[in-house]
């Protein structure tokens, strides 16, 4: 489906800096595979055909206004690695004239992040909108992204990851989005630890909520979920094998804090320790409002316990 949220390079330019005489035919593929990477799965298609039609009511009229302030941004720093460039029978060559010359690669990469950043900023906009008026928008409960991942999890959003979690990534929707992955795979690692039982019980908080203690235990693993992953991404040795010689790397709003600068211990890593002997203890101290088996006490001073021979 032609994507029909930004038809012209007036509507481009109101959303980013972009020069007036480049022709949009030379943008419009740029636009249409960043509407599907970028806005297709958070939105998803029949919303944004919705939006686009001339009978279009308010609310559809503000939700548009959006899409383009996600769209253009988005677009340009996708296009902008090619855009720089001409490619022909010489190869791949740039042009200069008495006027202009070529940006050095730090200019370019600093606009790109830039772009980027405002883009995903303005998804985070954009969804936050979708939530508070949802009723608004039925077809919204259609695409992938509420399907999957708008709610059901410990961790929904940057502003969870950063208001449970703890951790300072500046709110940034692009740096959460890097996250997400390793987020999933702690809740898988989390039901392992826990027990289907548990786990599925926490999971049910999250649409009717009804435990003061299964809510303050869910406030923990959310911690304890964040730890996890901002140790992963601030690893130096993970660093290390992400990191590719000459090539453009994603940096998050995120850093390592290491209490041990000898060694490199890495801070976020030491709390996962500590968070989870606070988790166990705090699941075995309210197991039966948990609704789980509460361990057996154990005397290992009793005289059946003993290991040595008097």
């Amino acid at each position: 489906m032609e994507q029909k949220i930004i038809t012209a390079i007036e509507e481009l330019q109101a959303t980013v800096k972009i020069n007036k005489s480049i022709p949009f035919s030379i943008l419009y593929p740029y636009l249409d595979d960043a509407y599907y990477k970028y806005l297709v799965p958070y939105v998803g298609e029949e919303l944004l055909s919705k939006i686009c039609e001339d009978e279009a009511n308010s609310y559809e009229i503000t939700l548009h206004m959006m899409t383009q302030r996600v769209l253009g941004p988005l677009t340009v720093a996708l296009a902008s690695p090619e855009l720089g460039i001409q490619i022909g029978d010489s190869g791949h060559t740039v042009t200069r004239n008495d006027k202009f010359t070529v940006a050095n690669d730090s200019k370019i990469s600093a606009s790109e992040k830039n772009m980027q950043e405002r883009g995903f900023d303005n998804l985070e906009r954009m969804l936050n909108f979708l939530e508070k008026n949802i009723l608004n928008f039925p077809l919204w409960k259609k695409c992938d992204y509420y399907l999957n991942f708008s709610v059901g999890h410990f961790i929904n959003s940057a502003y969870e990851f950063q208001h449970f979690g703890h951790i300072n990534i500046n709110f940034s929707r692009l740096t959460f989005e890097q996250f997400r992955p390793a987020i999933e795979v702690y809740e898988g690692k989390l039901k392992i630890w826990i027990g289907n039982s548990l786990f599925s019980s926490l999971k049910q908080e999250f649409t009717t909520p009804s435990s003061d203690i299964k809510i303050e235990l869910i406030n923990k693993i959310r911690e304890w979920i964040a730890m996890n992953v901002a140790g992963v991404f601030t690893s130096q040795k993970t660093r290390i094998q992400r990191s590719s010689p000459g090539s453009l790397e994603f940096n998050p709003y995120i850093y390592p804090l290491y209490s041990d600068q000898e060694n490199n211990g890495n801070f976020y890593k030491e709390q996962v320790d500590s968070l989870e002997a606070e988790i166990n203890g705090y699941i075995i101290e309210n197991a039966v409002s948990l609704g789980v088996n509460a361990p057996d006490s154990t005397d290992f001073n009793d005289i059946d316990k003993h290991i040595f021979v008097i």
